[in-house]
Formats: structure tokens, C-alpha cells, sequence
């Protein structure tokens, strides 16, 4: 199995504060198709480092293989056309495009593409959202609908390595519960790699590599 994240000294430090270390000489090796939770308490670093494991945010030292690609020598359209090809981002807030309907918030991606084929019924299957919400206009839908809509934007270009970044934060229960089980559906569907940042230990069961984070630094 081959490794989609090699993290060698990985430092970054605020853009606003030089004084202040996000990233402390982070090691790490995430291999190919595995389930990661990093979790930690608030302001450890844990959506620095996802943001800076996906290529959304740069970093100062060390340097950091993504799918083979040395993310420290990428250019900024490579790196956006590695995004939008191979990687998948879930927020903690959806983002969603308010005023399009829940079938065009999915499908934006793809459109900005110029891609019209898609794997939209098969996603939908998995995360229960029906040909009649499809249709809908995504202010009326729930938090717990939301973010499901905001998971399938995520999928529907096939990515390798889906990031989430605590996907749960806003939902209770019951939908947090029913998010585990899709994604690990989702996770036995398809060759994907599934990255993980949260506070919620209900994704202990569903990962099989958990990291911590704490003051910028990772502990197995």
C-alpha cells in the first residue's frame, strides 16, 4: 500500500504573528485507503495542519508529499488543479450556495469543470438524499441535510483523499452518527483515502490510524 501523505519537519508559522509556531516539526505517513482521526483540544493546530495536508494553506519549513507531488515546489495552478482533481474538502460550516438547488451545490464542481458525467446517483444513494430534495433549494434543508449535501460536493469528482474538518461540530446526535456510517460506507465503496480533524471520539470506531494534537505538535 502506498503512502498519499509524507510529512518530513512540517513548520508553520502564523502570517500575523511571527512569534507564534502553528506547526511544530510534524512528522507523518498517511498510506493509501486509511481511515485518520486527529483530535485534540482547541487551538492544537488540528485545521492548520488539514488545511496545510490538503495544500489550502502553505507552510515555512520541512517539506510535504501530496500523491507524489512536492507541494513545497508546486505552483499555485498545479496545486489548484491537484485540488480539484484528487482532493476533497468537508467544513465544518457547509458553505453551500445559497439560491441553487441542492443538485447544482453537488454538481458545481464538476460544472466549473466543463464535466457533465458524474457518479451523482450512487453518492446520493449512500447519503439518503432523494431525487425530490435533489430539487430543492438548499435554505430549506436541516444542519444534519446541509451537511450531507456539503459531503457529496466533496465526492462527486471521485478525489483520493477526502479531508473533513469537524464534520460533526454542528450536528447532534443521531445525524453525527448516521455521518460515520456513511462515510464508512462510502469508505468500503471506493479506494479513498479519509482524513479526519475532531473533537468528536465517535470517529475513534471508524478510523484505524488516531493521531493527537497538542500545541502544534503530533502524538500517536
Amino acid at each position: 500500500m502506498s503512502d498519499v501523505i509524507i510529512a518530513k519537519n512540517l513548520t508553520k508559522i502564523s502570517d500575523f504573528n511571527s512569534s507564534q509556531i502553528l506547526l511544530r516539526q510534524v512528522d507523518l505517513v498517511i498510506e493509501q485507503r486509511k481511515k485518520v482521526l486527529i483530535t485534540g483540544p482547541s487551538g492544537s493546530g488540528k485545521t492548520t495542519l488539514l488545511h496545510t495536508l490538503s495544500g489550502l494553506d502553505s507552510f515555512n519549513k520541512g517539506s510535504l508529499a501530496l500523491l507524489g507531488h512536492d507541494m513545497g515546489s508546486l505552483s499555485h495552478a498545479k496545486m489548484r488543479e491537484l485540488r480539484r482533481r484528487d482532493i476533497g474538502i468537508v467544513f465544518q460550516f457547509h458553505h453551500l450556495i445559497q439560491g441553487l438547488s441542492v443538485r447544482d451545490n453537488i454538481m458545481m464542481p464538476l460544472m466549473i469543470q466543463g464535466v457533465t458525467h458524474s457518479d451523482i446517483n450512487t453518492i446520493c444513494e449512500i447519503l439518503n438524499l432523494s431525487d425530490m430534495l435533489l430539487s430543492q433549494p438548499v435554505n430549506l434543508l436541516s444542519g444534519g441535510e446541509k451537511q450531507r449535501v456539503a459531503l457529496a460536493r466533496s465526492l462527486i469528482h471521485r478525489p483520493k483523499i477526502l479531508f473533513l474538518d469537524e464534520p460533526t461540530g454542528c450536528l447532534d446526535q443521531k445525524n453525527a452518527r448516521d455521518l460515520w456510517d456513511m462515510l464508512s460506507s462510502l469508505h468500503s465503496v471506493w479506494d479513498m483515502t479519509v482524513i479526519v480533524v475532531s473533537h468528536d471520539m465517535g470517529f475513534a470506531n471508524f478510523s484505524d490510524q488516531h493521531l493527537t494534537m497538542l500545541d502544534g505538535r503530533i502524538y500517536c
